[in-house]
């Protein structure tokens, strides 16, 4: 009689795809969560230029622009020695 062990593999299989995504979306949920926090710190002080801002960290820009939408970072113009410039700021 030969044993059915599909049905155990399968399992298997399932579950250690689940271990996979559950890591990577431990991982991105530190990385968003990094991001949020470096743009508390970077805006703290007043409202900075966007190109500032995005050339100072090391992180995917896409991480940054979810993070800034997590906090509701304003984005406004401003004259800066007669050039326009976009910038953040904290809300508030």
């Amino acid at each position: 009689m030969q044993r059915n062990t599909s049905g155990k593999r399968e399992y298997l299989l399932s579950s250690r795809v689940w271990q996979l995504m559950a890591r990577s979306l431990a991982k991105q949920t530190e990385r968003r969560a990094l991001a949020q926090q470096f743009l508390r710190d970077e805006l703290a002080d007043g409202p900075k230029r966007v190109s500032d801002v995005e050339d100072a960290p090391r992180r995917p820009l896409q991480t940054l622009e979810q993070a800034r939408g997590d906090l509701h970072v304003v984005t406004s113009r401003a004259n800066t020695g007669g050039a326009q410039a976009v910038q953040w700021s904290l809300p508030g």
